[in-house]
């Protein structure tokens, strides 16, 4: 009988850790899908300033949580063109652009970014270490993890 008790207990302590790191790593992978989405509509945009797409250049505004992606060299709230996208609200983005005003747009033809930008995608509870998407004045665009 003790024997039971004592693999009963030992079950339940390895079903304990596994059902937290399970979770963990649950996380990370909608994480991973977040940072994936921001950084493949970073690159959809600036191709489409590049290919002069309708003539017009390309860009994205950012909130705690969502990004906005917009046509023009200025974010205009009401524009039909806009398209939101938002993710789970267990997780934020925090911004660092050079210019504080929450927008990168690219140039025409080359592709540059109007500034430097770190994005840092987080977890809210901390159990998953924060993902960064940089953007440089050249338009270059990198995960770092």
């Amino acid at each position: 009988m003790i024997e039971l008790i004592i693999v009963v207990a030992i079950a339940g302590i390895i079903t304990a850790i596994g059902t937290g790191s399970f979770r963990t790593a649950q996380l990370r992978k909608e994480q991973d899908g977040i940072v994936q989405s921001l950084a493949s509509h970073l690159e959809k945009q600036k191709a489409d300033t590049q290919a002069g797409k309708e003539g017009s250049a390309y860009g994205i505004k950012f909130a705690s949580s969502s990004y906005i992606l917009y046509k023009g060299t200025a974010y205009n709230a009401g524009a039909a063109t806009n398209k939101e996208v938002t993710f789970d609200s267990r997780f934020s983005l925090a911004e660092t652009i050079s210019n504080s005003s929450n927008v990168i747009y690219f140039s025409k033809l080359s592709g540059s970014a109007n500034e430097t930008a770190t994005i840092t995608v987080s977890e809210l509870t901390g159990k998953v270490a924060p993902q960064y998407v940089t953007i440089e004045s050249s338009g270059n665009i990198s995960v770092i993890e």
